[in-house]
């Protein structure tokens, strides 16, 4: 269900096998499942999206699990969810989509809305569809994002079409986090 390139390393999310880790030199696998009962693991085996942040952490988007953040060099995944503290809970653990904007924060698409991420502080700000309010999400099913060349941030929605959040308004994001 996704990919990604990392170096000398391709990293497979899989629909019901967790999460792959190729070595491509070496031509060996490594597996991250899913354990119940297991805090440290992959938080669900249906890997939707992955990507590596700027300050290197890996963040992999799961279906029904939230998403696990596995820090360089570890094998142990920290998660963001919905049982998690006020402050750092999503409001879904279907996640579909991950993105990490220019300004740094990691824009976090799931089947009830958008959260995005602070990663310095690991805090979350989530954002949902408002019946009457044009300037909230078209539709809380978040599928991808895209970043154009004039930093404006495109997200893709479920039967609301395309959303853009301008730079100058995601700059305000910031008093969220206050």
């Amino acid at each position: 269900m996704s990919l990604l390139v990392d170096e000398d390393r391709l990293w497979v999310g899989t629909f019901t096998g967790g999460l792959n880790l190729i070595n491509l030199d070496q031509q060996t696998v490594k597996r991250f499942r899913y354990e119940a009962g297991n805090e440290k693991s992959l938080g669900a085996m249906g890997v939707t999206s992955i990507i590596r942040s700027k300050t290197g952490n890996l963040y992999v988007a799961t279906y029904q699990g939230g998403v696990g953040v596995l820090p360089p060099n570890s094998s142990e995944f920290e998660r963001i969810d919905t049982t998690g503290p006020p402050e750092r809970r999503l409001k879904n653990d279907n996640v579909i989509a991950l993105y990490q904007d220019s300004l740094g924060y990691i824009y976090i698409g799931t089947e009830n809305g958008l959260s995005v991420l602070k990663e310095e502080t690991q805090t979350i700000v989530s954002f949902q569809s408002e019946r009457g309010n044009p300037h909230s999400l078209t539709s809380n099913l978040v599928w991808t994002f895209y970043e154009d060349s004039s930093q404006n941030l495109w997200i893709g929605t479920n039967r609301g079409g395309p959303n853009v959040w301008k730079l100058e308004n995601r700059r305000e994001l910031e008093a969220y986090f206050d």
